[in-house]
């Protein structure tokens, strides 16, 4: 860049920054302050019962029944019977 221009780009930073300013403080200045409400209750006593909507305890669905996924194979019992006299 040369020297001649950094006087420029200087003075565009500079009232850049002035105006990004005062754009700020005007924004601050239209600001609503809320004034905070405390409601002391410590003093005051409620007296009441504790109401509960009816309750019923519901059941779950029941669990389907499926059939076994296993088959014991037609034997079995005797050829594991025939093994072990096999030993």
């Amino acid at each position: 860049m040369k020297p001649e221009h950094w006087a420029g780009w200087i003075a565009l930073i500079v009232v850049m920054a002035f105006a990004f300013s005062t754009v700020a403080q005007e924004g601050a200045g239209n600001r609503i302050d809320r004034q905070t409400t405390v409601i002391d209750i410590e003093q005051d006593t409620i007296i009441g019962d504790l109401s509960r909507p009816d309750q019923e305890i519901l059941g779950g669905r029941a669990q389907p029944r499926h059939p076994s996924l296993i088959r014991i194979r037609e034997g079995f019992r005797t050829k594991v019977l025939q093994s072990v006299k096999d030993l």
